[in-house]
């Protein structure tokens, strides 16, 4: 049997509390009964040999030991029905309980009186005790007193009227008179408190029903309270409130400690949102007018702050009159948003600037020709010079024909320092904006040197031949003129570097990486001055571009997974290009999830490619993602799926006599190598 705990104990035990929530009014009164029963034979314990003592000093020395014998009997009885009591419960007999110490004691208390004298002794007046005692501390119905003390009354009778003892008439008349009168009055007290025993039970009814709809209402506000807050806390914005001591209220929003990074119960709001004391006293002032009731709400709440610093967050802030004492504001973290939107432009300046440079191609050479110049009378100390002067105004107006905003602001701004200097005659110690002009021209130049190459800029005084006509000439010369030099210098003329081959990776990964969702560092390319003809190298530098929309989509994990990992939220696309050995050694790596083999091992094995999961080795299963028509991925998108990227490398790189390794770790990344021979290994083994 399992043992109870004490809370279903007391649960149990609380008869009276649950009678009443039931509206249960016969188990209510068992319950108070049974109660008082614990009350009355506690009293009859105590008080039955209590009243020995005063037959000491009451009673003929002679019976003393035949009642101490009584009143032993009863004591015991009456710790019996104690202990009855408190291992029972409640129930519709519990009265009997009442009319058995009733009778227990009544017949003690009536031989007492017939061994006092029969109907001539007055220690009657023991029994008036118990029916008064008994009827008046139970809490049952008018009859249950008559029967009562009906009993009682019989056991005096009979006990006294069995035993022959003499008596005069008039004292036993005068004796049952009061013990009737006695009972009579109990009775009648016994009926008014019966009647208001019930009303106080109907309003305990009445007010546990009144407080169970109080807690049902405060369950459904508290239910509506926290379904508030759930909303707001999921909302992403902060919702606070404060009156007019200016201190938060308990109830915010989680976003809210997001925001300041603490607890704000209590705080003061213009020391939360302001740091400058100045700043505080005008949020107040206008506030107060606010508070005040001088001015409708809508009008002072557009005087104040929207936009406002919070460390290192941008915060917007939204005003509203909850009522004349209370002011709510919602507060929206704005700081990725503006990144956003500064990048984007950014991004569309820089676009607007390569669209005008490619559309101008000579006026981007004659603007390098004049930030060279300049740059140069600035660097030997020509500051202040006339001409000096008119090259910056010159550069200023060919950067801004052409885009270069950041170039004509710092030109600009130069300029502007030269005019003041020459107004109030001062001597002209021009570092500052002349570096800022400088590298204003840098960036931007280097933007246009990412997307189009190194040498674009150097091109543009080039002259153009068709590489037909130039593979002509060529021949020509090496056929007529075998000049080693100038053979040499054509052939280099031809060349380029692989880096340059690769110029265009960063920023096609940088798209890419955007339009999924991802963040990624800008990528790093390191090595590739190795000069190459551009025409060998085409179709294999094509195919890698599936290596790195890989990377980025397969490998790359989102900025919310990577934070959950411990990871950066930005990822890294690396590229690095070496010669050794007689081979050109390209390596890309990316810090993502690695690459999942046991999605690579079921759908091999959904292929046909291997009998189970378990079967092959990671190297085996390696080797199935260059396989036509292999992919892992769930579904057919417009970045992956087909299955064809990968396979395309491999036949590049096999058409080129190289091959593949690839090493792969699980949230650490993946790494891919690919080795090309050298165009004199090719030689010589083709010589062999």
């Amino acid at each position: 049997m399992e043992k109870k705990s004490s809370i279903e104990k007391a649960i149990e035990q609380n008869w009276t509390q649950d009678a009443i929530r039931s509206g249960d009014f016969r188990s209510y009164q068992a319950g108070v009964m049974h109660d008082w029963l614990s009350t009355l034979t506690l009293l009859a314990i105590f008080l039955v040999p209590l009243f020995f003592v005063l037959d000491l000093f009451m009673m003929p020395a002679r019976l003393l030991p035949r009642f101490a014998v009584y009143r032993g009997i009863s004591t015991l009885l009456a710790l019996a029905q104690f202990v009855i009591v408190r291992r029972s419960k409640p129930s519709g007999k519990s009265y009997l309980h009442g009319y058995f110490i009733s009778l227990q004691i009544g017949g003690i208390i009536a031989i007492m009186t017939h061994d006092l004298g029969g109907f001539n002794s007055s220690y009657y007046a023991g029994l008036n005790l118990i029916v008064i005692g008994v009827n008046l501390l139970m809490p049952w119905r008018a009859y249950h007193t008559i029967v009562n003390a009906a009993l009682i009354l019989g056991m005096y009778v009979g006990i006294n009227a069995l035993s022959g003892s003499p008596f005069d008439t008039s004292v036993m008349v005068n004796n049952l008179f009061f013990m009737c009168a006695t009972a009579v009055v109990a009775v009648a007290i016994n009926h008014v408190r019966f009647r208001l025993f019930q009303k106080e039970f109907n309003l305990f009814v009445e007010l546990e029903k009144a407080r169970s709809a109080l807690y049902v209402e405060k369950e459904l506000v508290d239910d509506r309270n926290k379904s508030i807050k759930s909303l707001l806390d999921v909302s992403g914005q902060g919702f606070l409130s404060f009156n007019r001591d200016f201190h938060v209220s308990p109830e915010y929003s989680k976003e809210c400690e997001n925001i300041f990074g603490r607890r704000l119960e209590g705080l003061g709001i213009d020391e939360l949102l302001f740091a400058a004391p100045a700043t505080r006293e005008e949020f107040k002032k206008g506030l107060n007018l606010y508070f005040s009731g001088k001015f409708r709400p809508e009008v002072v709440f557009d005087l104040l702050d929207h936009e406002i610093s919070i460390g290192d967050r941008r915060v917007k802030a939204d005003y509203t009159a909850v009522h004349e004492s209370r002011v709510m504001i919602s507060l929206t973290d704005i700081t990725e948003e503006l990144r956003l939107k500064e990048e984007f432009r950014r991004e569309n300046e820089n676009k607007s600037m390569l669209l005008k440079v490619i559309a101008n191609r000579q006026a981007f050479a004659s603007l390098n020709k004049e930030a060279k110049a300049l740059f140069g009378e600035l660097a030997i100390g020509g500051e202040g010079a006339e001409a000096t002067i008119r090259g910056i105004h010159t550069l200023k107006a060919n950067a801004g024909f052409l885009g270069f905003l950041k170039t004509q602001a710092a030109a600009h701004e130069l300029e502007d320092y030269f005019s003041d200097r020459a107004a109030l005659g001062l001597e002209a110690d021009a570092k500052a904006p002349i570096s800022r002009l400088m590298s204003s021209y840098a960036e931007e130049h280097g933007v246009i040197a990412r997307a189009l190459g190194p040498d674009w800029d150097s091109d543009a005084e080039s002259i153009q031949v068709p590489r037909a006509l130039y593979l002509r000439i060529e021949g020509f010369v090496k056929a007529n003129n075998p000049d080693p030099v100038l053979v040499k210098g054509m052939e280099g003329a031809r060349m380029k570097t692989l880096s340059e081959l690769f110029g265009r990776f960063p920023h096609m990964v940088e798209e890419f990486a955007s339009r999924m969702g991802k963040r990624i560092e800008p990528v790093i390319i390191t090595g590739g001055t190795i000069p190459v003809f551009n025409e060998e190298y085409e179709n294999l530098i094509d195919s890698f571009a599936h290596i790195v929309r890989n990377m980025v989509d397969h490998g790359i994990e989102l900025p919310g997974i990577r934070e959950a990992k411990g990871k950066s939220p930005t990822g890294e696309v690396k590229i690095d290009i070496r010669e050794a050995s007689g081979e050109i050694v390209f390596t890309f790596s990316d810090d993502g999830q690695g690459i999942r083999l046991a999605e690579v091992a079921k759908k091999a094995k959904e292929a046909g490619l291997i009998k189970s999961v378990g079967s092959a080795s990671s190297k085996e299963l390696l080797k199935f993602i260059f396989r036509d028509n292999f992919s892992t991925a769930p579904s057919l998108t417009e970045f992956s799926g087909r299955g064809v990227g990968l396979a395309a490398v491999r036949e590049s790189v096999h058409r080129m006599r190289g091959h593949i390794k690839v090493n792969t770790k699980k949230d650490e990344g993946t790494v891919i190598t690919i080795l090309i021979p050298s165009a004199r290994r090719i030689l010589v083994e083709t010589a062999r």
